[in-house]
């Protein structure tokens, strides 16, 4: 993976010049070494997950993935559909869920097998997902009776099962 610098609202010209300046002057830059410090605190990988119909949320979490890679995050898209619960809980610690709903607040066709598990009353109390920091987008349309019902519901279940949020639930409207 290529490392570069953070974005910045400088033009691209007068950001090449100052990483040119730095890298031939000694120059250090604050932003790299905050951003080194930050992943350093951070322990392990962002997972972003998705379910996705028409590939709005599936973008959106491509989207995520690259700008973490951007700022120095290893990042992984996964798609609902190649879900694994065994890999889920041990090996995932920082989860961002991109999630639409279909239907009449269904999930999405990739995302069923995930939504069966993690509602399952037999595996609630089995299941502890304290271990997990996430945080959950919800894309939909308000002119739906079911809007972002699957973000919702996904942001539920996780705390149920005693995952801590890093960021509050957040929503986006196709319809804006």
């Amino acid at each position: 993976m290529t490392r570069r610098p953070p974005r910045s609202t400088q033009s691209r010209s007068s950001a090449a010049s100052d990483v040119y300046k730095r890298q031939v002057h000694g120059e250090k830059d604050q932003n790299v070494t905050s951003q080194q410090q930050i992943q350093k605190e951070f322990r392990g990988p962002i997972h972003i997950f998705f379910g996705s119909q028409t590939s709005t949320a599936a973008n959106f979490g491509k989207i995520l993935g690259k700008e973490g890679e951007d700022n120095f995050f290893k990042t992984f898209c996964v798609d609902l559909s190649e879900f694994d619960k065994e890999k889920f809980i041990k090996e995932v610690k920082y989860g961002i869920f991109s999630m639409a709903t279909h239907g009449e607040g269904e999930p999405t066709d990739n995302a069923k097998s995930f939504y069966k598990w993690i509602t399952s009353k037999e595996e609630e109390d089995q299941v502890d997902l304290s271990h997990l920091k996430y945080t959950v987008f919800g894309l939909g349309n308000k002119q739906y009776q079911h809007y972002n019902a699957m973000g919702k519901k996904t942001n539920e279940q996780l705390k149920k099962r005693n995952a801590k949020t890093m960021f509050k639930y957040g929503e986006g409207d196709a319809d804006v």
